[in-house]
C-alpha cells in the first residue's frame, strides 16, 4: 500500500502487454499497474522493460471522442480537459497484445482513455526475443 495525495493506494491488478517490433524482429514487453485509493483515485505505473523506464499515469476525461485506431504520428488534436483546450501531439502509434493479467485490473472495454495515455510512451532500445517459434501475432 502506499500513502499519497489520494489516500491509500492499493494494487488491483497488472497487464503485461507485448509489442512485435518488425524492424527489429522481435517482441518489446511492458507491464500496466493498477493502484486504487479513496474516492475512486485511480493511477496507473507502467514499467517499460527495455529502457526500464517508470511512468505514473492518471486517466482524464476528454469531451472529444478519439479513435485510436485513426491516430497518425505527427497528427495535433485540439482536446478539451475538465473545460480547458489543450493541444495534444501523436509521437507513436503502436499496437499492443495483452499477455497476461494478474488480479482483477479495469477490464478492456473500459481502457479507451488509459490506452490514449500511452500515445505518446517511446520504447527504444533492446528487445527481448520471442521465447517460442510461433509467428508474431501480426507482421
Amino acid at each position: 500500500m502506499l500513502q499519497g495525495s489520494a489516500g491509500t493506494l492499493s494494487v488491483r491488478g497488472c497487464l503485461l502487454f507485448k509489442e512485435w517490433d518488425a524492424q527489429d524482429r522481435c517482441f518489446y514487453y511492458w507491464e500496466e499497474w493498477q493502484l486504487v485509493g479513496g474516492s475512486n483515485a485511480d493511477t496507473w505505473v507502467e514499467l517499460d522493460h527495455d529502457p526500464g523506464e517508470i511512468l505514473f499515469y492518471e486517466p482524464v476525461r476528454l469531451q472529444e471522442a478519439i479513435e485510436p485506431w485513426a491516430l497518425t504520428v505527427g497528427q495535433r488534436l485540439q482536446l478539451t480537459i475538465n473545460g480547458t483546450p489543450h493541444q495534444a501531439l501523436v509521437e507513436e502509434v503502436t499496437t499492443g497484445t495483452l499477455e497476461n493479467a494478474i488480479g482483477s485490473p479495469v477490464p478492456a472495454e473500459h481502457r479507451r482513455d488509459h490506452d490514449l495515455r500511452r500515445a505518446a510512451a517511446d520504447r527504444p532500445g533492446r528487445c527481448d526475443q520471442p521465447t517460442d517459434h510461433r509467428q508474431p501475432p501480426f507482421p
